[in-house]
């Protein structure tokens, strides 16, 4: 989990990430984390540590809810429909412009 972290921290520090490389890194991210989860949830937690650990992974859901909720997906099928046709998806391939990525 923590060099996911890194990676993550790494990625949102350049001044143009790219947006594929972030929900990848978090996409692992958030699958190790409920890995961890699981695997604790098996053992016998102190009280103080299983409220940390709720909380902890209340936050990372909430952060996970706010990106699904965000309308990036709806966006990018908006700029789908207007800009992927002639003659700016030709343009956009003769000058190696990548369009936004859609994300599942």
């Amino acid at each position: 989990l923590v060099s996911d972290i890194s990676t993550l921290r790494e990625e949102l520090s350049y001044k143009n990430p790219d947006a594929s490389d972030i929900y990848e890194d978090f996409t692992n991210f958030y699958n190790n984390l409920w890995a961890v989860e699981l695997e604790l949830s098996t053992t016998q937690l102190s009280q103080r540590h299983l409220e940390y650990m709720n909380s902890a992974a209340q936050q990372v859901n909430n952060l996970k809810l706010s990106i699904e909720n965000s309308e990036y997906n709806s966006n990018v099928k908006s700029f789908y429909k207007k800009f992927d046709r002639f003659p700016a998806n030709a343009f956009a391939d003769m000058f190696d412009i990548e369009y936004p990525e859609y994300f599942a």
